[in-house]
């Protein structure tokens, strides 16, 4: 019965597009909205990290509304987020310092993790595909310095390909139509 709940209200205020959350132990919650990690502790609320969103391909077409997916914690408190967009796991410390740790596949994307006892990362992750796999990752994650580069520079290339193999095909077409 409703009326023999207690309800308490922790929060009020305006937030654009509250997204994923994570209760820690000690009690703090950890949740996304508009890009940003906020945390709600004692009743109070801050922005612990702010433009968190990225894009690569092939999720760039997400939303960045649906770009931010699970939250979890390290056993030094570090919060760890899915960037499903970005195709990233992101740390961030409790001074709010963002750092790209793992880089998923290039179908693939994180979507959620958790460290066991040994932490040890088990990350879930999913495809364009609609598929989804558990990898489990054992070690220190060390920061990522440029991830992409050389999925980028593939990118161009196949691009430039793409676009002088289409403009031979019409040139072709055009000289056949001017016989």
């Amino acid at each position: 019965r409703s009326d023999s709940i207690d309800i308490e209200n922790l929060y009020s205020g305006d937030l654009k597009n509250p997204g994923w959350k994570y209760l820690s132990q000690d009690g703090s919650l950890f949740f996304t909205d508009d890009q940003a990690l906020y945390v709600l502790q004692e009743n109070q609320l801050s922005k612990l990290a702010s433009d968190l969103s990225s894009a690569r391909f092939p999720f760039y077409l997400q939303g960045e509304e649906h770009s931010l997916y699970g939250i979890w914690q390290d056993e030094d408190r570090n919060i760890y987020l899915a960037n499903y967009r970005g195709r990233l796991v992101q740390r961030i410390n409790q001074s709010g310092e963002v750092t790209n740790v793992i880089k998923s596949g290039f179908f693939w994307s994180p979507v959620n993790g958790v460290f066991d006892k040994e932490q040890r990362l088990w990350l879930l992750e999913s495809n364009i595909f609609g598929q989804v796999r558990l990898r489990k990752i054992e070690g220190t994650l060390t920061p990522i310095s440029s991830p992409f580069a050389l999925e980028n520079l593939f990118i161009i290339l196949f691009g430039i390909i793409l676009i002088a193999g289409l403009y031979d095909l019409i040139n072709k077409r055009v000289s056949r139509n001017k016989k």
